[in-house]
Formats: C-alpha cells, structure tokens, sequence
C-alpha cells in the first residue's frame, strides 16, 4: 500500500514537471518568434496575406480598407506644421526613407517630424529630422528618382509597433501583388484618412509603362487597367499636361509611402516609393513609383553616412 502511494506520488510529481517544462519550452518558443520578428520585413503581429484580401475589391486607398493596427510597423507620417505631408517608411533605426517632390516647398529638416508606430492619424512617436538627402538625379519635371532619405532623431527603438522594412534584391515579378499603406484621401477630392489604410495591386510590364511619356527606368507601375485601386494624393501646383489631355499631377497624401512586396523568405521588401499619378484610380492610368531597387546603392550608401547606428546597415 506504502509503495502504491510513493509510486502515485512519483508520477504526479511526473507529469506537473511535464507540464512546468513544456510551459517553459512555450515561454522560450514565445521569446525566439518575438526576437525574429524585429528583422526587417517581418511584422511582429505577423499579417497574413490571404487570397481574399487580394481579390476584394474594396482595397484601395480611394475608399479603401482600413489595415490591421501595426501591421506594418515600418509606414511612418512626414509631418510639416503639425500638418501630415506625406507617407514614408522605416528602413534603418535612424534613417527614412520619402519621396523627393515631398520637400517641394522647404528642404530645411527643421520644418519636419516623423511619426512613427501610430495606426490614426497623427498618432504615434515623434522624431525630429535632422538631415534630408535627395538622390542626385532626382528630376522635378521627369520625377525621375524621386527619392529622399532622411536622418531622424533619436533613433527608433524597434518593437512590436515600430520595426524596419528590408531593401530589394531583385525587382518584382509582373504580376506579383503587392500592398500600397497610407493616410491619403479616401476619394479624388474626398476626405483624408483617419487610420493607415492599403491597398493591394499588381506590378505591371515596362512595357506597359512606358506608354506613359514621362515614364523612366528609374520608375515602375502598379494597379489595375479599371482604375477600381489607387493610392490618392493632395494635388499641389506643379503640373504636366500629357496624352489625351489627361493631366499628370505631382500629389501629396499617400505620397512617399511605400509599395511593399513579399519575397520568398515572406519577409516584406521596399519595392517602390508612391511617386506620382493621373488623378485617383483613373481608368487606364496605374499609380507610378519609384523603383527602389534601381537605387539601392545610393540607398547603402546615403545610410552609411547618415546613420548614427551602426550595427546592421543595409
């Protein structure tokens, strides 16, 4: 009897020790997945990119859906007189990067914040600028290179809300669907957004667009032939007028924003910067970006001399 309890005990000693450790194995589960998700690209609330997301029509910032709250924790606001300029995106803990035409009026860094790590409007960290450097080759009339990169400081602090998106290795696939984030107008001439919102569209062929004339290598097209999806920006003066008296407008909103695309790791990678367009999900007229990975380089090597981090450059 004396043995049948000391063995009872044994075994219920057993299995709470099981249950302890398999409890620890989850902690220690729980403690890798949050560590890996802080590497670039990869969101720590891990937003699924489902076929019904790709097919719903509703995805687009002209009326749009509004994303996941920091489901992409790299997106930020380029804030200039408490007034939201244009989108941009996280790509080292200290450096941004925006579209060129954004600093239009004033490259003075002292004009401008970053916020970071917010889902509403105006939400989120606030970072001081401290250096803007616009590509060298950037072109106001063509928008060809129509990047920036900026220095913020202090430098972020990577979280769950706030993280970095990887640089490209190689273009995109045509066809490949992609995600727009930002805070532009929910309709051409509509309100603007009170939360980050995406849309989902494909890349489309050169050829395709280089139908446009003011199109260049240094750009790339993405969305649909309907116009059903489009980012949507805040017209400012400068504009072109080109085939078909259509008008080709150098906006602000979603602008600077990024086109992200998964690469086959999953992980997320900046394939293009929101450059400019033809109205608001015009038919015909596919939104035009910068195509980042024609200007990795200058990228690297812009944030080897801006960064103050200097642990895990790109």
């Amino acid at each position: 009897m004396r043995l049948a309890l000391v063995i009872w005990a044994l075994l219920v000693m057993i299995f709470f020790w099981r249950i302890a450790a398999g409890e620890a194995n989850e902690e220690q589960k729980f403690v890798f997945s949050s560590s890996d998700s802080l590497k670039c690209g990869i969101p720590a609330l891990n937003k699924f990119f489902s076929r019904h997301d790709i097919i719903t029509s509703e995805h687009r910032l002209v009326g749009g859906i509004e994303s996941r709250a920091h489901a992409w924790p790299w997106t930020g606001q380029l804030i200039t007189s408490d007034r939201h300029q244009c989108g941009c995106a996280l790509i080292h803990p200290d450096v941004v990067l925006t579209a060129a035409h954004c600093f239009a009026k004033s490259r003075n860094p002292a004009r401008y914040k970053i916020l970071l790590g917010g889902h509403k409007t105006y939400t989120g960290e606030l970072f001081n600028v401290q250096n803007i450097s616009i590509h060298s080759l950037y072109q106001v009339i063509a928008s060809a290179y129509d990047i920036a990169l900026l220095k913020i400081d202090p430098p972020a602090t990577l979280s769950e809300r706030i993280s970095t998106i990887c640089l490209p290795t190689t273009p995109p696939p045509v066809n490949k669907m992609c995600v727009v984030t930002g805070w532009g107008r929910l309709r051409e001439k509509g309100d603007r957004a009170k939360a980050l919102r995406e849309i989902h569209v494909p890349i489309i062929p050169s050829t395709t667009c280089n139908n446009f004339r003011l199109h260049t290598a240094s750009m790339l097209c993405a969305g649909y032939n309907n116009g059903r999806v489009d980012s949507c920006q805040v017209t400012i003066r400068f504009e072109i007028h080109i085939q078909s008296n259509a008008m080709m407008v150098i906006k602000m909103g979603d602008s600077g924003g990024p086109l992200q695309c998964q690469n086959k790791d999953g992980a997320w990678e900046l394939q293009g910067v929101v450059s400019w367009g033809i109205g608001c999900a015009k038919p015909a007229f596919p939104g035009v970006y910068s195509r980042v990975v024609s200007m990795v380089p200058w990228i690297k090597m812009q944030t080897r001399l801006l960064s103050s981090v200097k642990t895990n450059l790109p």
